[in-house]
């Protein structure tokens, strides 16, 4: 990740400023490897380990994971996993070990003292095993969340995030035309992914997790597994397209569905409004919008189409080194939006037995409203 020297300093002094304020000794942050969930460790220091996240060994532990020990006044500490490449950085060092836990307990009582509290970052990203090993080792440490802190953090994008994550979107589209074109009468649905992810790794793509394609009835399923199978696409189908990968870094998200001719009027009238509901539902988007108000928008745009009984639950999110973010689109959710933060906005229908459609947008909040980071047709495709 191309993230500017000052700013990685910045980060890193800002997390351990809220350490100290808060009393702690210093903060304990975890993270996966690139594909997986980079978490606030990729955040923090523009690092993203290489190796899959793997089961644990005698001696082996935390194989693609990540630990960065941030001291509230020394210099932070990296541990990387023994199959990770040598690096230097200067804001923090770098120690590779086959067992990432024993390593991170060590310099915690290094550190010392053994018995003070200290915040614990990307919970809900290390294995249960790696945190409790170094745990174990330190019986009198306190551990407090700061997982709340971090996702603050990250929400507020600078201006090199938001260069990588319209380069993301630009890749994604790149892909997203050659599926397009590989959508007709006869194809697979792995055929039409082979050619959209084909042509996102030779647009510069990082990886690609999935371009999962779904035809007729399946376009109203939304997740299944596997993304794309043999089913061949008729005429009259809605096929869905979700394309979830990373560039510089930097994820995307995108969703588009193709109605392929000749067609139903009804798959017609559920294409067309499903596009009216995602561009009210960006009319809506600005700084100091609320979760529930712009939840309230998308019902209100469905409820004035013909479609509003298949209007789906999930109604968006965050993105960045992740593809998921705070916050989510969701009933239930609160919060506000807030400028600088990049949203997906994807109000979906599905319409169960027939199919679905949904149009998914990449969007940067501004105070006024959004900019629009999704370089790809927005009217409805039909081919």
């Amino acid at each position: 990740m191309q993230i500017p020297e000052a700013e990685i300093r910045s980060r890193l002094d800002r997390l351990a400023a809220l350490a100290q304020q808060a009393g702690l000794q210093g903060a304990l942050v975890f993270g996966r490897s690139f594909y997986d969930r980079p978490g606030p460790v990729g955040y923090l220091t523009g690092f993203l380990p290489p190796f899959p996240s793997s089961a644990d060994a005698p001696q082996i532990s935390g194989l693609g994971q990540v630990a960065l020990v941030l001291p509230a006044e020394r210099k932070p500490l990296l541990f990387v996993d023994r199959f990770v490449r040598p690096f230097e950085s200067p804001h923090f060092d770098v120690e590779s070990s086959p067992d990432v836990a024993a390593a991170v307990a060590a310099a915690l009582r290094r550190l010392g003292p053994a018995d003070g509290t200290w915040g614990l970052g990307g919970g809900d990203i290390a294995p249960f095993g790696l945190f409790d090993a170094v745990r174990r080792e330190l019986p009198n440490v306190a551990w407090r969340s700061v997982d709340r802190e971090l996702h603050a953090m990250r929400r507020r994008k600078s201006p090199a995030d938001v260069l990588g994550m319209r380069r993301a979107a630009e890749v994604a589209a790149a892909g997203f035309a050659a599926a397009v074109a590989a959508v007709r009468v006869g194809a697979r649905e792995r055929d039409v992914a082979a050619a959209g992810m084909a042509r996102a790794m030779a647009a510069g793509a990082d990886f690609v997790r999935y371009l999962r394609v779904h035809a007729g009835e399946a376009s109203a399923v939304g997740s299944r597994w596997p993304p794309a199978t043999d089913a061949r696409i008729k005429a009259g189908d809605l096929v869905s397209m979700d394309f979830v990968g990373a560039a510089d870094g930097y994820g995307f998200d995108l969703e588009r569905t193709v109605l392929v001719t000749p067609a139903e009027d009804s798959a017609y009238q559920l294409l067309r409004d499903a596009h009216e509901i995602e561009a009210a539902a960006l009319a809506a988007v600005h700084a100091g919008q609320t979760v529930d108000g712009l939840i309230d928008a998308i019902r209100a745009a469905a409820a004035a189409t013909k479609s509003a009984a298949h209007l789906s639950g999930f109604f968006g999110h965050g993105i960045g080194i992740e593809t998921l973010e705070w916050p989510y689109l969701i009933p239930g959710q609160t919060g506000t939006l807030v400028a600088g933060e990049v949203l997906c906005i994807e109000p979906g229908l599905k319409r169960l037995g027939f199919g679905g459609a949904e149009v998914e947008d990449e969007v940067l909040v501004t105070e006024t409203g959004y900019e629009l980071l999704s370089p790809f047709l927005r009217q409805p495709i039909i081919v």
